[in-house]
């Protein structure tokens, strides 16, 4: 981001350019050599809008979501909120094509990391909801049609943004998106075979976010950070007790196996799948696994510490 504030000392001269009013200043960075010194002051805004520019696809989709939303109450048909929502997933998937990177990178003060591994994770999610939406072509739901479209989107949105997770924060932030969309698909069949799925479901779901909160604060304990990507997270963990790893550790996994319905945590998952209308069913075998399998890689490295945690967790 370029410089609100610039000064340069050196060989007896200054030279400074002042930054507009408007600009809220938030960090500096020193630099020296043999005979001179570089002082640079960033500002807020300039640093928020150079990483807005690596999260375009997912705000092109918010503001598609947004449009399918306001169609129901402008009261058109499912027809036309369906191509809606299809045209704001194919804008999805072509803004994500230029989101490729060289070098992973860090966004938003470390929260998120772009990297070429998490646009490929983004892609297979957009095609993920492409496909749902031509099964829901063919069976189609015209029921509060712009609600269940809204939600399509809003569990592939939830599921960009974890991809993109970099901090046990943002993750859990991200994986409550994923959740609290599919406890509300799962009652779209409006009978008591899905009221009774989805209750079970947010039952079941709300008890493995705790888990997963559990988890991480013990590791906050551990480590004194929620960044599961940082050195000190490794240092840390390198000189940490094995059995509150261990205990840490598990919780954390038995959340995320629960989230992606997998063994042993998966016992909620057919009661839930018989419940959903068919094209989400294809949803939700698809886009909470990826992300979460992307997030979950994530972690296990970073719990492992690279070799060097008390615990093996490989």
């Amino acid at each position: 981001a370029p410089p609100a504030l610039f000064v340069h000392a050196g060989a007896g001269c200054v030279s400074a350019a002042t930054p507009q009013p408007h600009q809220w200043i938030y960090s500096v960075l020193v630099a020296t050599d043999d005979n001179s010194s570089t002082l640079i002051v960033y500002s807020l805004t300039d640093r928020l809008m150079a990483d807005l520019l690596h999260v375009v696809p997912e705000m092109v989709l918010a503001a598609g979501m947004v449009l399918v939303l306001l169609a129901g109450f402008w009261k058109l048909s499912w027809t036309r909120i369906w191509w809606l929502a299809f045209l704001v997933l194919v804008a999805d998937l072509l803004f994500s094509a230029d989101f490729f990177y060289p070098e992973p990178q860090t966004i938003f003060s470390g929260m998120l990391r772009v990297s070429s591994f998490a646009a490929v994770i983004r892609m297979l999610l957009i095609v993920s909801g492409l496909l749902t939406m031509l099964l829901a072509w063919i069976v189609p739901t015209e029921r509060r049609a712009s609600e269940y479209y809204f939600l399509l989107l809003a569990m592939v949105w939830g599921g960009q943004w974890l991809t993109l997770s970099n901090h046990f924060v943002s993750m859990l932030v991200s994986f409550e998106i994923l959740s609290i969309t599919g406890y509300l698909l799962v009652n779209f069949g409006f009978d008591q075979r899905s009221a009774e799925g989805s209750l079970k479901y947010f039952l079941f779901g709300a008890a493995a976010t705790a888990l997963m909160i559990y988890g991480a604060s013990m590791l906050y304990g551990l480590t004194g950070t929620l960044d599961f990507a940082s050195s000190r997270m490794a240092e840390q963990l390198s000189d940490a007790d094995r059995n509150l790893t261990l205990i840490a550790g598990l919780a954390l996994m038995a959340g995320f196996l629960f989230k992606i319905a997998a063994a042993p945590f998966h016992f909620w998952a057919p009661d839930v799948y018989e419940s959903l209308p068919w094209p989400m069913l294809a949803l939700f075998s698809t886009v909470p696994k990826f992300a979460g399998l992307a997030a979950l890689l994530k972690v296990l490295l970073s719990l492992h510490a690279f070799g060097l945690s008390p615990v093996n967790w490989t």
